[in-house]
C-alpha cells in the first residue's frame, strides 16, 4: 500500500475532475475560442445538409438560378469551415500543451517540496509514472475538450433538422440509442477499476526497470540476471493480463458502436425508400437525410466513448492528485508555526540575508539575528524514529556553540545520520525541540533553516550537468570566479583544469565521469561557495582512497575554521581535530568529552577506538 491512495467513489471521482479543470481555466480564452470553433463546424456539417437537400431538388428542377445561389453559398461555407478547423485546432493544441506544462510543472515542483518522510513511502518508478504516463492520458481527454461540446450541438441541429425534414424517418433510426447506451454502459464499468489496476501495474513494471538499472553492478557481479528476468516476467505477465482484460472490453463496445453504424445504414435506405415512393420525400430530403443520419449517430457514439474516456482518465486523474493533495514541507511548517512566528520570520528575513553576505559577520549572527552567545545547534529532549518504527534517538541533549566543531561517533545505527537529517528538516522530531541560533526549527520554514546550513555526505549527489553548474548550486547569484575561488578552496582547481572543457566538462549521471574524490571535492565546492555558518560533514572522506582523503580533509580545515561544525567520522584524524566529541548509542548520548579524555574513561569510544586500531 502507498502512501497516495485513490477513492473510487463516483463522488470524490468528480471532485478530482473539477480539479482537474482548475488547470485549464487559466486558457479559458483559447479554450472558449476552441469551443466556439467546434460548433461552428457543427452548424457547418447542418448548413452542409441543408445545402445537398436544396442543391439535388433544384438540379432535379432545373431551376438553375437558384442552383448558382445554393453553389455560392457551398463555397463561402467551405471557407469558413477551413478557418474553423484551424482555429480550433489551434486553440486547443495551446490551451493543452500550457495546461499540460502547468501540470507537471506543479507535479514536479510538488516532489521537490515534499517531506523525504512522505516520499520515501512510495517508489520513485510511480512518482515518475504518475508525472508521465498518467499526465499523457489526462492530457488526451483535455485534448478532446472542444470535441465533447461539438458532438452535442450536432446531435441537436441533426435531429431538429431530420424532424423538419421526417420525423418518421428520425424516429426509426433514434429508437436503437437508449437500448445501445444502456449496453454500453454496462459493458464499459469494469473499465474504471480494470484501467486503474493497470496504471498501478505499469508504475511497478517503472519502478522494477528502475530498480535494475540502479543495481546493475550488483546483478552482474551476483550473476542475478536469471532471477530478476524471472520477476520481471511475472511483472510483465500481469500487465499483459491487464491489458488484455481491458482490450476484450474494449473489442465488446466495438461491436456496440458497430451495431450503432450499420444498422442505420439499413434503416435508411429501406425506410427512406418507403418514403419517397409515398411521396412523403423528395430526392434532396432522402439525401439531406442520409447525411443528417450520421449527425445523429457520430455523436452518440462520442457519447459513448467519452464515458468510456471518462473510466479510463479518472485513475490517471486521481493518481496524480492525490499525489498534489499530499502536505508540503511549508504546509507542515505552517502546521506548526503560529501566524505571529510567521510574521517574525518574515519581518527579520532582511537582517537575517544582510548577515549571510557578510562573510565573518554571518557566523557571529544566527536566524533572525540571533546574537552567537547564544548556541547555535540544541537538542533539548529530542525524540524520533522514521514512520511509526522504533525509537531512534531517545530524549536526546545537546548543544554547539558558535564555531565550536563537534564530532557524532558511536555504532551503526546510533542515530547519528539522523541528527544530521532533523538538522536539514529532512524529517520532524516527534518530542523534544531542536534549534538553531536560538530559533525553534519548528518555527522557521524550511528554506530558512536551509539557508543557516551547508551539507557534505558520504556520497554527495552531482547533477548530470558541467562542472560549473553543479559548484554553482551552492549559491544561485554566483559568477564564474566565485566558482573557480570555491573550486581552488576545494582543491578541485588542478583537476577541474586538467579537463579539456575545465568547468564546462559534464560529470554524467549521478557523476559517474568522475572518481570518488573527484565529486567529493566538486560537492565540496558547492558546500563552500554556499558559505552558510553551520556547517554539516556526514563521513565526508569514508568511501575515499588515502590520497583524495587527504586533499579533501586539507580543503576542510581552511573552511571549517570560524564556523560550527557537526561532523560523523570514524576516521581518527577527523575526530581529534574536533573540540569534544558525542558518543552516541542507542539514540543517546552515552560519552561526552575530548579525544584522549574519552579513551581515559575506556568506555564505548575507548572500544571503538581500540577496534578501529585493531583494524
Amino acid at each position: 500500500m502507498t502512501l497516495f491512495t485513490q477513492n473510487a467513489s463516483a463522488k470524490h471521482a468528480w471532485q478530482d475532475w473539477t480539479r482537474l479543470l482548475s488547470f485549464v481555466l487559466p486558457y479559458r480564452g483559447w479554450l472558449a475560442v476552441a469551443i466556439l470553433a467546434a460548433c461552428s463546424q457543427a452548424g457547418l456539417n447542418i448548413g452542409f445538409a441543408f445545402l445537398t437537400r436544396h442543391l439535388t431538388d433544384s438540379a432535379l428542377a432545373m431551376q438553375m438560378e437558384s442552383f448558382l445561389s445554393l453553389l455560392y453559398l457551398a463555397v463561402g461555407l467551405i471557407l469558413v469551415g477551413m478557418l474553423a478547423t484551424y482555429g480550433r485546432r489551434y486553440a486547443t493544441a495551446f490551451y493543452q500543451l500550457h495546461m499540460v506544462r502547468d501540470l507537471r510543472n506543479r507535479v514536479t515542483q510538488h516532489i521537490q517540496k515534499s517531506p523525504l518522510a512522505h516520499l520515501e513511502t512510495v517508489h520513485s518508478g510511480d512518482i515518475v509514472t504518475r508525472l508521465n504516463d498518467d499526465v499523457k492520458q489526462i492530457e488526451g481527454f483535455v485534448n478532446r475538450i472542444p470535441d465533447h461540446v461539438y458532438q452535442p450541438v450536432l446531435f441537436s441541429g441533426a435531429v431538429i433538422y431530420m424532424w423538419m425534414i421526417s420525423w418518421k424517418l428520425l424516429f426509426a433510426i433514434v429508437v436503437l440509442i437508449p437500448i445501445s447506451a444502456l449496453v454500453f454502459n454496462r459493458v464499459s464499468k469494469p473499465l474504471e477499476e480494470n484501467n486503474r489496476t493497470l496504471q498501478e501495474k505499469l508504475a511497478a513494471t517503472n519502478a522494477f526497470v528502475q530498480d535494475v538499472l540502479g543495481g546493475l553492478a550488483i546483478v552482474k557481479a551476483f550473476n542475478l540476471q536469471p532471477l530478476f528476468s524471472e520477476k520481471y516476467g511475472g511483472i510483465a505477465t500481469e500487465l499483459q493480463d491487464k491489458g488484455t482484460t481491458i482490450d476484450r472490453i474494449s473489442a465488446y463496445l466495438t461491436i456496440i458502436w458497430l451495431a450503432l453504424r450499420f444498422i442505420p445504414q439499413l434503416v435508411v435506405p429501406l425506410f427512406g425508400g418507403y418514403l419517397m415512393i409515398q411521396g412523403e420525400l423528395t430526392v434532396g430530403s432522402f439525401l439531406a437525410a442520409a447525411s443528417l443520419m450520421w449527425y445523429v449517430f457520430q455523436p452518440v457514439e462520442a457519447l459513448l466513448d467519452l464515458l468510456r474516456q471518462i473510466r479510463e482518465t479518472t485513475p490517471a486523474i486521481q493518481r496524480v492528485l492525490s499525489f498534489l493533495a499530499q502536505p508540503t514541507e511549508e504546509d507542515l511548517a505552517s502546521e506548526s508555526t503560529s501566524l505571529q512566528n510567521v510574521h517574525e520570520v518574515d519581518n527579520n528575513r532582511a537582517s537575517s540575508n544582510e548577515a549571510a553576505s557578510t562573510g565573518t559577520s554571518r557566523n557571529r549572527m544566527g536566524v533572525n539575528g540571533h546574537l552567537a552567545d547564544e548556541s547555535a545547534i540544541s537538542f533539548n529532549q529530542v525524540s524520533f524514529a522514521y514512520h511509526d518504527g522504533p525509537p531512534v534517538l531517545a530524549q536526546l541533549n545537546f548543544a554547539l556553540a558558535p564555531e565550536e566543531t563537534v564530532a557524532l561517533v558511536g555504532p551503526s545505527g546510533a542515530g547519528k545520520s539522523t541528527i544530521i537529517e532533523l538538522l536539514c528538516g529532512f524529517y520532524q522530531a516527534q518530542d523534544g525541540q531542536l534549534s538553531v541560533f536560538g530559533q525553534d526549527t519548528r518555527q522557521m520554514y524550511p528554506t530558512e533553516l536551509r539557508e543557516q546550513l551547508s551539507l557534505v555526505a558520504q556520497e554527495s549527489y552531482l547533477f548530470p550537468t558541467t562542472i560549473a553548474e553543479n559548484i554553482g548550486y551552492g549559491r544561485l547569484d554566483a559568477n564564474r570566479t566565485d566558482i573557480i575561488e570555491a573550486a581552488k578552496a576545494a582543491n578541485a582547481h588542478d583537476f577541474i583544469s586538467s579537463f579539456p572543457q575545465g568547468y564546462e566538462t559534464s560529470v554524467g549521471e549521478r557523476g559517474n565521469l568522475l572518481s570518488g574524490g573527484q565529486r567529493q571535492r566538486i560537492a565540496l565546492a558547492r558546500a563552500i561557495l554556499k558559505d552558510a555558518p553551520i556547517l554539516l560533514l556526514d563521513e565526508p572522506t569514508a568511501a575515499l582512497d588515502t590520497q583524495s582523503e587527504k586533499l579533501v580533509e586539507e580543503a576542510l580545515d581552511r573552511f571549517m575554521g570560524n564556523r560550527t561544525v557537526l561532523v560523523i567520522a570514524h576516521r581518527l584524524s577527523t575526530i581529534q581535530r574536533a573540540h569534544r566529541i558525542l558518543v552516541l548509542n542507542e539514540g543517546r548520548i552515552v560519552e561526552d568529552g575530548s579525544h584522549q579524555s574519552l579513551l581515559a574513561q575506556e568506555g564505548l569510544y575507548h572500544k571503538l577506538y581500540v577496534k578501529q586500531v585493531a583494524v
